[in-house]
This record gives C-alpha cells, structure tokens and sequence, in this order.
C-alpha cells in the first residue's frame, strides 16, 4: 500500500478541492501530524479537509473527535478564523497546494507541503512568512518568519513544457529508462509513470526512443492530465488496499469499487489505515513509557528493600547498644580517663587484655567493640 499521494494524485485531487472555493475557515483541530479544517461552504454546509503531514490530503464528510486543539491548528485558527478560500492550486506540479484567502481586504495565503518531514506554511500577500508548523534555519531553503515563502522546484513542469523541450529532456536524460525520468525528473513517481508509459512498452524496449514516439508519449500523457475523475477503491484479499483517480493496468486484476470521488476514495482507504498506524505509534509508545516506569519502579523497590534491610540491621543494632550500655560506657569512660596521662598507641598495648574491644586502631583513633 502507498505510503503518499503523488503529484500525479495531487493534480487530479486539486479538481475536486474547487469545490471548497468561497467556503470559509470555522474551525482547525490537530493532533501531531494530524490536521482537520473545518470549512463552511455556502449552500452545501460543513465540509471538512483532513491533512497527514506528510503524506495525504483530502476532503471528508465526517469530523473526528480530537482530544486537544493543538497548539499550531490554536495559531492557524486565530490568522484564518472566517477567512473566505478564493484561490485553490497546486504549484508546478509539486506537492504543494497553496490556498488563498481573502480576510478582511486582506490577502493571506496557506501553503500544505506533502513532502517529507511536511509543513503548512503561513504567508502575508507578499509571500512573506507569518509562521510555519516546522521552521528550517539553514541550507538553500529557509523557512524561518518575516522572509520569502519559496519552494523547491523540479528542472521539469509537465504542466508547462512545451512538446519540443520534452523531447529534449528525454534526450538528454541520465536516467537508464524513460519510466524512471518521467518519475523522477517531472515527479510522476512509478506507478503513474508506468500507466501512462504502458502502451509504449515495445517502442521503449528499443535503445534509442525515435522523436514520433516522444511526440506520441507527450500527447498521450496531456490527454491523462485532462482525463475525467472516475475514482476506484482497490481491493486485495476483501481489503481496501488503495484508491485511485481511475482504473490503472496495475490493478486490472484486482477488485475495484467506484467512489463518489477521489476525496472519499481516499478517506475511505487512508484514514482507517493512518489511525491504525498512529494508534500503533501509541501503543509503543505507551508500552515504552511503561517500560520506563516499570524500571524506575524497580529501582525504587530495590531502594525501599535496602532502607527496609539497613533499618532492621540499625534496629538490632541499637537494641545490642542499650542492652550493653553499662558495659560500653565503662570502657569509654575508662578510655577518655586513660588518654588524659598517655598516649592512644599506648593505651591500645595496655588494653589489649580486654576481651570486649577487637580492634583498637590507633591511626584512625578507632575501637572495636564486640556486644
């Protein structure tokens, strides 16, 4: 199963996004990486854009519940709360979508970066930064407040290249096939570079590709990118294992179920997944956390033993003490009485007879009792 939407999934996701055009911001919700808008769309009521950074963007019918606000959804909310969406789009073909916003005869724009590690980004009209979910302080590319919002740029932009300079780029690739510079140079990834490559498998086989075929291959590919959405829930084993804008040749095998739309195909397919993976994460987390109270609890158990053991050892020790009390503060007395006329090294010759006292270090000025 997919771990992330394409750019490929991403142009054809921004079609069915236009319906949230107008709509305005009520509320954001977020849980980590996990982000929910809440959008009012006139004449069509509540409709809701689920974000996993870094992977998934679509729209769905139903709001979860979440247990926090989220302390970057709280700053997003007080920017965008009634903002009006005026502008969806997707950039160069990349893996961001950027969202305009007019509030208050003010222009604000959202940038949704499904690349790794994944960020939403807020700007001013000018592209100027406002704040972002994750800030990058070095490098090429900075992303850091009051500074020009740029993203990362492909040498190739299907969406705006023309047939000739196509044919060039495949010239002059280094990659060792055209699946893999369609995926890579212009961002296809591999399962839609080998769909839309699929009926020019023989011509491909050949070391060098003839210009009618690149001509071909650019056509063709055009012709995908104006396709109608005709959204498929893949099936493997009776489980939803993808879902698609339309059916694909890798899946011809396969079980395939129509969805309303790409939105809810995704929805359908990636939130049960998403939640069971992050429910996953928490499970280990709390079985680590668990761990690590277990073994402080361990300690402190040993701690308690000892202090219970050094306890009953002092206990009888003190009792020996007064039991012998007489005894001992004869020999104290007699000792303190004895130093006052010689010395300790002395005094430890003269009362070696004592059958009580074990050791008598003169060094230490140390004596051993034996009660």
């Amino acid at each position: 199963m997919r771990e992330e939407l394409s750019s490929v999934d991403l142009f054809y996701l921004v079609r069915e996004l236009q319906l949230l055009l107008d709509g305005k911001i009520d509320k954001i919700f977020q849980e980590k990486e996990y982000f929910l808008f809440q959008i009012y769309v006139p004449n069509q009521g509540n409709k809701y854009l689920k974000i996993f950074l870094p992977s998934f963007i679509f729209i769905t019918e139903t709001k979860n519940r979440f247990n926090t606000l989220g302390k970057y959804a709280a700053s997003l909310r007080k920017h965008l709360k009634n903002a009006r969406i005026v502008g969806i789009r997707m950039l160069d073909f990349e893996r961001i979508i950027e969202f305009e916003f007019s509030l208050r005869e003010r222009i604000l724009f959202l940038y949704i970066e499904l690349f790794k590690p994944g960020n939403i980004i807020l700007t001013d009209s000018e592209k100027k930064i406002i704040m972002a979910k994750e800030y990058k302080g070095f490098g090429s590319r900075l992303i850091r407040p009051r500074i020009e919002y740029k993203w990362p740029r492909k040498k190739y932009n299907i969406l705006s290249i023309t047939e000739d300079n196509f044919s060039v780029a495949f010239e002059n690739t280094d990659k060792r096939s055209p699946v893999i510079t369609l995926a890579v140079d212009f961002g296809f990834g591999g399962m839609y570079s080998e769909e839309f490559l699929h009926e020019f498998n023989q011509q491909l086989s050949k070391k060098k590709i003839t210009k009618r075929t690149l001509t071909e291959i650019y056509s063709h590919i055009q012709k995908n990118l104006s396709r109608k959405i005709d959204a498929q829930i893949v099936f493997a084993n009776n489980n939803s294992i993808d879902a698609i804008p339309f059916k694909l040749n890798k899946y011809s095998s396969h079980n395939l179920e129509n969805a309303p739309s790409f939105s809810a195909a995704l929805d359908r397919v990636f939130t049960k997944k998403t939640e069971i993976k992050e429910q996953k994460k928490e499970t280990n987390q709390e079985k680590k956390e668990t761990n690590q109270i277990n073994i402080i609890l361990k300690k402190q158990q040993n701690q308690i033993a000892g202090l219970e053991k050094a306890y009953t050892e002092n206990k009888n020790k003190g009792e020996k003490i007064y039991e012998n009390y007489e005894k001992i503060r004869f020999i104290l007395e007699n000792i303190q009485s004895e130093l006052k006329t010689q010395s300790f090294t002395k005094l430890r010759k003269n009362m070696k007879t004592d059958v009580l006292i074990k050791d008598f270090n003169a060094k230490e000025k140390r004596i051993v009792i034996d009660i």
